[in-house]
Parts: C-alpha cells; sequence; structure tokens
C-alpha cells in the first residue's frame, strides 16, 4: 500500500544472484533488490500481496493505486531531517546550540528533535544572522553534529564547512553583491540510477521523468527512465551494458536535462532565484528553460529532439571522438599545431581543455601530446561534439526549433558560444543556440564574464560536479562560492541535495 501511496518500488534484501531454476532471465519477471521510482507507464500502478502463513493464512489481494487528488506534499517518510539554526549573532547561535543539545539529551530528546526538524523545515533565514545548518537520520546523529558544531564556532568565528556536512556563516550571503547563479551540467555526467533517491523522495523529479517518458513512449522508444532507473543487474557484463544504453547521445541529454529540471523546481520552490543562468553545451537548453525562454514541456521535447539529432549519424562512418587535456589554452594550440583532423571543442578552465576530431586523427593526437608531457584523458562520448562531426544535426534540430514558441529570457541567460549574455529578440535566440551545436564551447569566458556581472555563488544542477570543479578552476584564488547539488555518484542524492 505504502508502496503504491509513495509511487516506489520497494526492494528486496539479501539476493546476490537469483536461482539459475527461475530462468528469470527469459520471464517477464525480476527481482527488484534497490528502491527505485515506480513510474507509470501507460497504465495505473497495480501491485499483488499475498501472505501465507503456517497457521492456514492464505490471503491474496491485488491493488491500483488512487488517481484522485493528494496533498502537494504527501511523502510520509522521510529518512533524512534538515536541521538549521540561527540567531543575531555567532555567540547567541552558539548559546542556543548549547541550550539545543542538552534539551535533545534529555527525556525528552526524540520529541525535541522531531519538533526542531519541523521547526527548521517552515525556518525562513533573516540575512543579517548567524547560521547553521546540517543533515541527519536520527536523533544521535542530531547529538553528535551538534557537539561538533559547538566546539567549531568557537574555535573558527568564520564562514566553515565541516567534512561531515555541518555548514556555517557568521551572517547570510548578500544576493545583490553576491549574485547567484544557475549552472546547468553537460553531457559526459550522466550515470546509471543518476537521482534515484531524490526521485523518491521528490515527486518533482519523478514527475519529471514521468512527463519525458511520455515522449519516448509515444513514438515506440525505450521510456527514458527505463534507461536512467534500469532493473538491478546482478553481473557486470549486464551493467556495462546498461551504461553504454545511458551513454547514447538520444538517451543522455535528456535525461541529464530531466533531473537537472527536477532539481531546480524542487530549490525554486524553496525560494531559490537566480541572477543568471548558464549550461556547459547541451545544459545551455536547460539554462534556458530556467530563465522562462520556454515552457517544460517544451524544453523536454527540446532536449529529446537535440539528442536524436545528434545521435543519427550514418551507420559504418566515423563520428569522431573527444578527449580532455590539461593544459592551459595558449600551451595547447602551440602544441597541436600542424596537427590535422583535430580542432578545439572546449575551453573549460584554465587548465582543462578539449579537443575534437576523428577517431584517427584524435588516437594520433593523443600519442604526440603524451610524449611532449601532457596529460590527455579519453573522454567516451559518441561523437566529436562541437566539431563538424555533428553538422548532421544542424538542420533538424533547427527545424524542430523554427517550430517552438521561445519567449524573452526573464533573467540573462549566459551563452556558452560567445561567453556573453543571450539577445533579447527571438529570432536571435534561435539563432544561437542552433549555431551552439557546431561552435566550440567557451565555458571559460563564460564563467569569466557572469563574474564581472557581479556573480559569486554558483549552484550546478544535474549529476555529479564537474562544473562546480571547473568553476573552482577557474575562480581560484578570487571570491566565491560553487556548490553541486549532486556530486558525487556513489553517494544518495536525497542527501547530497538536502
Amino acid at each position: 500500500v505504502l508502496g503504491l501511496y509513495h509511487k516506489v518500488l520497494p526492494p528486496t534484501i539479501n539476493v546476490q544472484q537469483p536461482n539459475s531454476k527461475f530462468d528469470i532471465k527469459n520471464s517477464p519477471l525480476y527481482i527488484n533488490t534497490e528502491t527505485r521510482p515506480w513510474m507509470r507507464n501507460g497504465h495505473p500502478r497495480r501491485a499483488g500481496v499475498s501472505a501465507f502463513g503456517f497457521g492456514g493464512i492464505n490471503v491474496h489481494i491485488t491493488l491500483e493505486e488512487y488517481d484522485g487528488g493528494r496533498p502537494e506534499k504527501y511523502r510520509l517518510h522521510q529518512p533524512y531531517k534538515t536541521i538549521l539554526l540561527q540567531a543575531a549573532s555567532p555567540d547567541a547561535l552558539q548559546a542556543m546550540c548549547t541550550a539545543t543539545l542538552k534539551s535533545l539529551q534529555g527525556a525528552d530528546g526524540q520529541t525535541v528533535f522531531h519538533e526542531l526538524a519541523n521547526a527548521s523545515a517552515h525556518a525562513e533565514l533573516r540575512q543579517p544572522n548567524a547560521r547553521l545548518g546540517f543533515v541527519v537520520s536520527d536523533l544521535d546523529e542530531s547529538i553528535e553534529f551538534l557537539k561538533i558544531s559547538i566546539e567549531m564556532i568557537k574555535s573558527n568565528p568564520r564562514a566553515w564547512d565541516h567534512p561531515k556536512g555541518i555548514h556555517y556563516r557568521p551572517a547570510g550571503i548578500n544576493e545583490f553583491t553576491q549574485k547567484p547563479v544557475a549552472l546547468f551540467a553537460g553531457q559526459g555526467s550522466q550515470y546509471l540510477g543518476m537521482g534515484k533517491e531524490l526521485a523518491n523522495a521528490f515527486p518533482e523529479v519523478a514527475q519529471a521523468f514521468e512527463t519525458a517518458d511520455g515522449l519516448f513512449s509515444a513514438n515506440d522508444e525505450l521510456p527514458l527512465s527505463k534507461a536512467v532507473f534500469p532493473i538491478p543487474a546482478f553481473s557486470e557484463e549486464e551493467r556495462i551494458a546498461q551504461q553504454k544504453t545511458l551513454t547514447q547521445t538520444q538517451l543522455a541529454q535528456p535525461a541529464i536535462g530531466t533531473l537537472s529540471m527536477g532539481q531546480y523546481k524542487i530549490l525554486n520552490a524553496a525560494g531559490f532565484r537566480p541572477s543568471f543562468t548558464a549550461g556547459h553545451s547541451f545544459g545551455e537548453l536547460t539554462a534556458l528553460w530556467a530563465a522562462g525562454v520556454y515552457s517544460e514541456d517544451t524544453f523536454l521535447a527540446l532536449a529529446k529532439a537535440r539528442g536524436a539529432a545528434m545521435a543519427a549519424t550514418r551507420p559504418g562512418t566515423d563520428a569522431g571522438t573527444m578527449m580532455a587535456v590539461k593544459s592551459s589554452v595558449e600551451a595547447l594550440m602551440k602544441a597541436i599545431e600542424g596537427m590535422e583532423g583535430i580542432r578545439i571543442a572546449n575551453v573549460n578552465s584554465n587548465d582543462q581543455v578539449v579537443l575534437g576530431g576523428s577517431t584517427p586523427a584524435i588516437q594520433l593526437a593523443e600519442q604526440e601530446l603524451k610524449k611532449q608531457g601532457f596529460s590527455v584523458i579519453p573522454l567516451p562520448v559518441s561523437a566529436a561534439f562541437h566539431t563538424e562531426f555533428v553538422q548532421h544535426a544542424k538542420l533538424p534540430f533547427s527545424n524542430f526549433v523554427a517550430g517552438q514558441k521561445f519567449n524573452e529570457p526573464r533573467i540573462p541567460v549566459y551563452s556558452i558560444t560567445t561567453g556573453n549574455e543571450y539577445p533579447e529578440e527571438i529570432s536571435a535566440i534561435k539563432s544561437v543556440l542552433n549555431e551552439q551545436i557546431l561552435n566550440p564551447v567557451l565555458f571559460k569566458d563564460q564563467i569569466e564574464n557572469m563574474y564581472q556581472a557581479g556573480a559569486r555563488v554558483f549552484i550546478e544542477f544535474g549529476p555529479k560536479d564537474i562544473l562546480t570543479k571547473l568553476v573552482g578552476n577557474i575562480l581560484k584564488g578570487r571570491e566565491h562560492i560553487a556548490i553541486a547539488m549532486n556530486p558525487n555518484a556513489k553517494k544518495d542524492s536525497d542527501l547530497q541535495f538536502r
């Protein structure tokens, strides 16, 4: 009943390998060993419940989900609690922490803990106030984190972040002088199960994937959620095959965009209002949506169309490939002089440049650059993006863009192609977006120009923390904060987000 109510598939524990006698691979069944989002694919969710007992119990019930109205926030179970404390000064906050710790350690500790979590969920931070925040699972963890916090505030009155996930500031950020930016991830950051726990905990994320699924199912294609949240694999070969499926451009791009959109919707509902938006390559589509240039449905359709257009290479032809080089753009330009069949596709940071070109040319360049002492990493991509190798995608994507309703941006969007603000005129916006597929990515210029315009807080939406690390490199030694919503592919996405 709770599985249907929460739209979550409950797991079966302690299964290392299904019994071979089941021949389960050749059946319509599978064993679900992970807590996964339960997506609705063309029919209501249904569940069979069976009870067997030694006393003669033999009961079977078939259930179907209730489809009527429900509260917006319907989750009954929250595995993590956000604890937030604020006071007029650091000294007052420390006194509050000490008093709260004493209450939590008292006989009514559990009640105090739940009251504190409920109060934190509805707290409105005042900018001048000193503040402390952390996310915990239970009372004991809350006590442990408060003890650490009291000692840390004593020894370090400036802003700090503790490795356990405790965060403190003596006062809030002034959003007018330290402007926030919404940064959206691009292709290459995808991984199996990305956002799985977040989709279980927040309906906004699950609904985003369900909406995207509708676009794929309408064309008899694999629903997007089945590629992102596949059935549990019991062998390394199965896992590799699943990852390979998700890496396909026609799935990777809309998958990253859908997760990014879900994360942004949650934070936006909580009051986050960026001064600028920007994205890396594909992420620019998400940035334009966040700035109000088009609707949610149009964004998902554009994400699908772009991925499909870029994936549609001719069989038997070389789609090209890419590699990252640890180098400044100036040093690399000198090093690749005379090398044919390659070009600079991305200038990502002070010391990361991406080359694109034909597969043989990139392999040859890799060997040559290694001889010259450069650190080189081949990238797992399906084509040489932002080069002439994706020329085939421009016309079909441009034709699709032409038929979509665009609006003027509500907030400035910075272009990855020029590094500057997008124009306000709609035909010009469409033109920049169409050309973006072939033009080099100037992420470093984009960040520098936003910094010049007052950007100081960079929030990365999407899987992993690739852009957060690049921002740290670009702005090294300068005042800024960079935060990823989902920095680690191996950790719980719900916990990381909170």
